[in-house]
């Protein structure tokens, strides 16, 4: 990302460039591309942050960028991500899975370290244990921690435990009306769009108090809690799980409450004046547009 942008900032256009968690981890993990980023910088009218935490840490990064940093969350696509009745049976069918009535707890994301699903594993291993009906987890996504995560997954003994591999969104979108609950045990997490996702389709979510996640899931939506607190992440998971049947209603609630502050037509909408802004800005110091 930032050795596109930084080729950009060659071409003498103007620019804007929105930080994701992964390029500044980036920074931090392959320093040599670091200049890219600062050059990058130094060549943008705008630095666009989806979160506080994010915003933070991009101060920490990259310094320069302090007089360019506004803060503009991610928005959910609305019309992929939405409530919808699904038939369990079919869907777990065409996984190539059995559907028993059992609840289901789902985490979608990139298999990586920061992402905490080993902490996943580990939980699911005492729920299975000690929920009073059968519980199956779902991982969907791929990433470089699949061959551990698969021999962890081994190790543990996990029976009701399997990976999906990557989804299509359409996809993703039933298995979070699928599910019961949606689970992000993220160690770092500059945003996490794929909770607000699954928020969207009415889904609670249990996820680290971590970088962007506190700024739009709370009580009423779902259950915050340490990261790598398995303790606490097995309590709050099959607490969700209870208040699911005792709380039928709650699903349109959370539904509705993503929509109404994070849909992403709002946030385009602010995203093209950002852009708008830039070209001034960009023209105004001499630069002739293209």
């Amino acid at each position: 990302a930032w050795c596109l942008s930084w080729l950009a900032s060659l071409c003498g256009v103007p620019m804007a460039v929105t930080i994701h968690g992964t390029a500044l981890m980036g920074c931090s993990k392959w320093p040599a591309y670091h200049c890219f980023a600062e050059e990058a910088v130094a060549g943008s009218e705008r630095v666009i942050a989806v979160s506080a935490d994010n915003r933070d840490l991009a101060l920490a990064v990259l310094p320069a960028a302090a007089d360019k940093l506004l803060l503009l969350p991610n928005g959910y696509n609305e019309d992929i991500f939405y409530r919808e009745e699904v038939d369990r049976e079919a869907i777990f069918d065409s996984l190539g899975l059995l559907y028993r009535g059992e609840y289901i707890v789902l985490f979608a994301g990139k298999l990586a370290a920061f992402k905490g699903v080993d902490t996943l594993l580990r939980v699911a291993r005492r729920y299975e244990r000690l929920a009073e009906r059968e519980i199956i987890t779902l991982i969907a996504g791929d990433g470089e921690e699949r061959e551990r995560l698969s021999e962890l997954h081994k190790q543990l003994g996990l029976r009701n435990t399997f990976f999906l591999g990557n989804q299509r969104q359409d996809e993703l979108r039933r298995l979070y009306n699928t599910a019961d609950v949606f689970v992000m045990p993220s160690r770092r997490e500059p945003f996490g769009l794929a909770a607000l996702e699954a928020m969207a389709c009415g889904l609670p979510v249990v996820a680290s108090r971590e970088g962007g996640l506190p700024e739009f899931i709370n009580s009423e939506v779902g259950t915050l809690v340490s990261p790598e607190d398995e303790d606490a992440f097995c309590a709050a998971i099959l607490e969700e799980l209870t208040r699911r049947h005792a709380e039928p209603e709650r699903r349109d609630a959370i539904a509705h409450y993503a929509r109404g502050n994070f849909a992403q037509a709002q946030f385009v909408a602010r995203l093209e004046e950002v852009y708008q802004s830039a070209v001034r800005d960009f023209q105004i110091r001499g630069g002739q547009a293209v």
